[in-house]
Formats: structure tokens, sequence, C-alpha cells
């Protein structure tokens, strides 16, 4: 996520650069990066039958 905002932020400061752009938008809002999930569902998780199946 903190990659491509990154790069997000870079074009729109090279926009910028180019006249394409009078001010950068994102200044304007206040965003964090979203705390990664720590638990893993095993739902979703193939057990050892169903993984040996495909």
């Amino acid at each position: 996520m903190r990659r491509m905002r990154k790069v997000l932020v870079h074009a729109l400061y090279y926009a910028m650069e180019r006249g394409k752009l009078g001010s950068h938008p994102l200044e304007r809002i206040r965003w964090r990066v979203p705390k990664p999930a720590i638990a893993v569902d095993p739902r979703p998780v193939a057990n050892p039958h169903q993984a040996a199946v495909c």
C-alpha cells in the first residue's frame, strides 16, 4: 500500500512540475497506512486432502 501511494504522489508531483496540475490534490487528505490483519482465517485455507486433489 505504501509503495502504491508513493508512486501516485510522485506522479502528481511530476504533473505539477509539467504544469498539468495547479496544486497537489492529496495534500488536503489525511491518510494513514491500514494496519495488517494479524490472524489468518482458517476457513478459506485448503486442508491437506483438498490440496492433494488439485
